[in-house]
């Protein structure tokens, strides 16, 4: 009955989500790394800098990517069938459809919602919001060379980072209150290739990922500067990242995503 919902044989792992994952996990890595390297050599961050980031962020994230996607191979369950009942598997693509369908129409409101509402979170407005404002008149971030006088800036903010790159590049202070939304797909897929690892197939991860958009405080959360759902989509790809190297089929492949996403436990 349970076989399959949980896989019990080694199967072919790398897929479309896996590539996204891990194309995902690079191009935060890669923003990070810009910033911290833009401060270590003191260049400042200007609109057009800010967009060839970005474009060496997508590129890495390709080349990643393009290093996990392959096609299932044969005998490789792709759909979870539980006992003989040939209805369960359409029925539990059926739900999982709606229920993706609910989260993003639940992801792109959030956007909207951010987009119209001002910051109004007491740590946002304390310290998250102010470093990215430094940030913006220093041209790069601050913490590399010298303490500033924001409260706790003085550890890696890799969401801050993130948000201060994003407002480099399109000049909208309003994205401000979006800093989470650019890492619910990292948290997706996290959830998506954790479930694959620990052996559900066909619809079921999808629907455990698609579940994120139900948490109350990853919700609430995600239109103020409080970066908890960002950390914890980050902890997510951490997590899962150190889980795939177990499969001794893909090792070399899964060392990389293992060491990239080292960059997502400097989030907090």
């Amino acid at each position: 009955m349970v076989q399959g919902v949980v896989g019990n044989s080694p199967t072919e792992f790398r897929n479309g989500a896996l590539g996204a994952f891990a194309g995902l996990a690079s191009f935060h890595a890669t923003i990070q790394l810009v910033c911290v390297a833009s401060a270590v050599l003191d260049l400042t961050i200007d609109r057009g800098r800010a967009l060839a980031a970005i474009a060496l962020a997508l590129a890495v994230s390709l080349v990643f990517a393009s290093r996990f996607l392959t096609r299932p191979t044969a005998g490789s369950p792709s759909a979870s069938i539980i006992g003989s009942s040939p209805w369960i598997a359409p029925v539990s693509w059926l739900v999982t459809s709606a229920v993706l369908l609910w989260s993003v129409g639940v992801w792109v409101r959030l956007w909207l919602l951010a987009m119209r509402r001002p910051p109004y979170d007491w740590d946002g407005l304390s310290y998250h919001i102010p470093a990215i404002h430094e940030w913006v008149r220093a041209g790069h971030i601050g913490w590399i060379d010298n303490l500033p006088d924001v409260p706790f800036v003085n550890y890696p903010m890799a969401i801050e980072a993130n948000t201060f790159l994003m407002y480099q590049a399109l000049g909208d202070s309003r994205l401000v209150s979006a800093c989470n939304l650019w890492y619910w797909p990292l948290a997706f897929f996290a959830v998506v290739v954790l479930a694959r690892f620990l052996g559900a197939r066909g619809a079921w991860p999808w629907l455990a990922g698609a579940l994120l958009a139900g948490v109350p405080v990853f919700v609430t959360q995600s239109v103020t500067a409080y970066i908890d759902p960002s950390f914890s989509a980050s902890v997510m790809a951490a997590i899962t990242a150190s889980v795939l190297p177990e499969r001794p089929d893909e090792n070399s492949h899964r060392e990389d995503a293992g060491h990239w996403n080292t960059d997502a436990l400097r989030a907090e």
